[in-house]
């Protein structure tokens, strides 16, 4: 990937065109308007031309990664770890720094593998966190189960299969909104699989609904949300359990539409930008967008979230509980240092499910479709649908829904 610009820390001023939008509190409306032609609830305003050049460039990238994967391992090769072999089945992912496979392991188990070029592989990061993982008891991370490499051509992981993640879930409900029930329960679900994260000393730097996916039910695993891919995590704590200390500007890190205030910054990020960046994404899961979704550029994805804690605060929250606006202050009033309060947005989430009587063992909105087909036209559909642990980490192909969102793809600053 090139190297981006670095951009200056958030400028004092923000363009006149866009203030004023903001001033006339009609950001977060302007930007989205309802669309008579189109099934989905909103549709952008003005934005023909825009999206026809987002379409050209996602395509155009697709088409890069794919010539840039060219020599990878393809469907049906055999790669070859230290103890194992594996025939490569169905493609699930295609991005910029590898490629995603199904197949089976040698008891017949289906499994995800990712795979990477050699030099320019996150892989071992991913692999010490999963194994750290693995050794806590972590409830929400997926089991690494094998690994590899072809020196210098490739290296791989083998992974537990998920399902779809959460951006793609959410895109096939209706309105692209989960129902309260599924959106409360996501929150509890992936800060449970944050609090286990930075409990055994690692941040993400990357959280987003397109790194959580549920499990599938053949192993028993569809009631639990997993955490994944970790290309961009990094230790927060030393040896001893003490705080890294803060480092100077260091550049991007994330993805806009989720990045915290503090990536926008440029500045060294910690556990409460994780927070943070999973506080946007209850947002996203509980009302169905973010009012920055379609906003194309970093600096005005930055201005959008400071209004919506200054003078936008009340339409940012419309249609919320009120704990969320508790949420975004308590987190905003987080230093570098300090550890997030956990079990206060456990105990307040939880507080809301008791309230709408929503229970822990229902069902989530993705498995009414699945359990309304026959098991037989459900096995036929699963193997279309199955989406392995590390697809969405693949900025280029995120989303092919949303190809148009550029500020929804992962990116840092090298």
């Amino acid at each position: 990937m090139a190297s981006l610009p670095l951009l200056p820390s958030p400028p004092p001023s923000i363009p006149p065109p866009f203030l004023s939008a903001v001033r006339s509190s009609t950001l977060f409306s302007s930007l989205l308007t309802p669309c008579k032609r189109s099934s989905r609830r909103f549709a952008p305003r003005s934005f023909t031309l825009a999206e026809s050049v987002r379409k050209r460039f996602a395509a155009a990238m697709a088409t890069s990664a794919s010539a840039e994967n060219a020599n990878l391992p393809r469907p049906n090769d055999v790669i070859h770890s230290s103890s194992s072999s594996y025939r490569l089945g169905l493609q699930l992912g295609d991005g910029g720094y590898g490629v995603v496979f199904m197949c089976k392991d040698k008891n017949d188990n289906m499994v995800a593998i990712k795979i990477e070029k050699y030099n320019r592989s996150m892989l071992p990061i991913e692999i010490e966190v999963m194994r750290n993982a693995r050794k806590n008891a972590c409830k929400h991370f997926v089991e690494p189960i094998d690994h590899g490499s072809k020196p210098p051509e490739y290296t791989f992981v083998v992974m537990t299969l998920l399902n779809k993640d959460l951006h793609k879930m959410r895109n096939e409900q209706v309105d692209r909104k989960f129902s309260r029930s599924t959106a409360y329960r996501i929150a509890i679900q992936t800060m449970e699989a944050i609090q286990e994260l930075h409990g055994i000393g690692y941040i993400s730097r990357d959280v987003k609904p397109g790194n959580f996916a549920p499990g599938l039910r053949e192993n028993s695993q569809h009631r639990i949300i997993f955490m994944f891919d970790f290309g961009l995590a990094r230790k927060h704590v030393d040896k001893l359990g003490n705080v890294i200390p803060q480092r100077k500007e260091i550049g991007w890190r994330g993805t806009s539409r989720y990045g915290s205030l503090e990536a926008h910054r440029r500045k060294d990020l910690a556990r409460r930008d994780d927070v943070e960046s999973w506080f946007y994404l209850v947002i996203e899961v509980t009302t169905g967008s973010l009012p920055w979704r379609l906003v194309p550029d970093r600096p005005k994805v930055y201005a959008a979230k400071m209004y919506a804690r200054e003078a936008g605060r009340k339409q940012f929250f419309d249609n919320c509980p009120p704990a969320y606006d508790e949420f975004m202050a308590r987190i905003d009033a987080l230093t570098y240092a300090q550890e997030p309060p956990y079990d206060y947005f456990l105990g307040e989430l939880r507080a809301l499910c008791k309230a709408g009587n929503y229970r822990d063992r229902e069902s989530f909105d993705w498995d009414d479709c699945e359990d309304s087909r026959s098991i037989a036209e459900a096995k036929r559909c699963k193997i279309k649908s199955f989406m392995c642990t590390s697809q969405s980490s693949f900025s280029e192909d995120d989303n092919k829904k949303e190809m148009s969102d550029p500020n929804c793809q992962t990116t840092q600053d090298r």
